[in-house]
């Protein structure tokens, strides 16, 4: 009886120990960034980037680990409890475990896709396998495993890749201690015009040697591009901010952090870049009409226009993402535009049920226009650099 007592009368002296798993990880993780999307309430994707390698046979104790490599993994719903952790994780240096000597779940066969292979629409589905991190104490285990062979080599991979990529790894101090612009491909070059989840439109230009200059309605700076890697540029700007473009077809979807300290960790605000045109180009694509053309007309059109009449009126009118239009003189939201390619202007319908329209094709630098249906005084508008 004595003898079945005595375990019983130990935890009650000395209380009972947390519960570690034991064994060694099935695979280590360095985390760059981690992207998920949200559908309603629930994260219904995450993709971790980072550098990994992966016991070639997790059950075994001794099995040997493959060579790191730079990717991502991914995985559909199932995440949200998770997610904040990996988040946490990036951009820190440190190795992840991940699973145990019972295995990994979905960890143990997702693909590791290389970093330059472009996330497909939808990718995987797989769910996200839970319960397989923090057994070993923190995310980290607090270092213990930094000794193993195959820790040493992950984190010497990562250490030579920060050396190609400095921002790669996510560290934000490394962005001012990058010593110069990186020049930028042919296609990057020239003036883009990012519209941003937000309403906030902003037009960057682009030059070859990897300077930058960025305008928005409450914002100007100089930047340069301080990585250029598998179709990714950063932006860093000398007000503190980053933006990360990553290219997708002929636009490219903009990450945008408002200080160097929160990234690439911290949650960006979206936008799509799209590349403007020439003037010739754009009168093409009006005469030939179209997506291409409507798309042209919009670029140009957002953001504020000095306007004049023949009546003596004088203001200033900005047209914004969501089809309204603010006035200096009756206020925000006063109106709403419309592009009618049919009647080649663009239509504005005020509040007081008073209408005024923009000739068709637009040119920032003077475009005429008029009154409709009352006194037809011409206009002429003027866009704000």
């Amino acid at each position: 009886m004595k003898t079945f007592l005595l375990a019983p009368l130990i935890l009650a002296a000395f209380g009972a120990a947390p519960a570690f798993a034991g064994g060694r990880p099935v695979m280590y993780v360095v985390v760059d960034r981690v992207e998920t999307t949200q559908d309603q309430s629930s994260i219904s994707m995450i993709r971790i980037w980072g550098s990994f390698t992966r016991a070639k046979n997790p059950t075994l104790q001794l099995a040997d680990f493959s060579k790191p490599i730079d990717g991502y993994i991914q995985f559909g719903r199932g995440s949200d409890k998770e997610a904040p952790k990996w988040q946490k994780a990036a951009g820190t240096g440190k190795a992840v475990l991940v699973g145990c000597c019972a295995g990994a779940g979905a960890f143990e066969t997702v693909v590791i896709h290389p970093a330059n292979e472009k996330p497909k629409d939808g990718g995987e589905n797989i769910p996200y396998p839970t319960g397989h991190l923090e057994l070993f104490g923190d995310m980290f285990a607090g270092g213990r495993d930094d000794y193993r062979p195959e820790v040493k080599t992950l984190l010497a991979f990562v250490s030579a890749k920060q050396k190609v990529c400095p921002l790669c790894g996510g560290a934000s101090s490394t962005v001012a201690n990058n010593p110069g612009p990186q020049p930028v491909d042919d296609a990057l070059v020239g003036q883009w015009t990012v519209e941003f989840a937000n309403g906030v439109v902003e037009t960057c230009d682009l030059v070859k040697e990897g300077t930058a200059n960025v305008v928005e309605p409450k914002r100007s700076s100089p930047g340069k591009v301080r990585d250029v890697m598998n179709g990714v540029v950063v932006l860093a700007f000398d007000d503190d901010r980053i933006e990360r473009w990553t290219k997708i077809g002929q636009r490219m979807v903009v990450e945008h952090w408002a200080s160097s300290d929160q990234f690439p960790s911290g949650p960006p605000v979206l936008g799509i870049a799209a590349k403007m045109k020439s003037k010739d180009k754009e009168q093409k694509e009006f005469h030939s009409g179209g997506e291409d053309m409507t798309l042209a007309v919009r670029k140009t059109l957002l953001g504020k226009w000095k306007i004049a009449m023949e009546s003596d009126y004088k203001g200033e009118w900005k047209f914004n993402v969501d089809g309204t239009v603010d006035s200096s003189t009756n206020g925000a939201k006063a109106g709403k535009w419309t592009i009618d390619l049919s009647k080649k202007q663009v239509l504005i319908k005020w509040n007081s049920d008073a209408a005024d329209k923009l000739d068709l094709p637009l040119d920032p630098k003077s475009t005429t226009g008029s009154q409709v249906g009352r006194n037809n005084y011409k206009l002429e508008a003027v866009r704000v650099p």
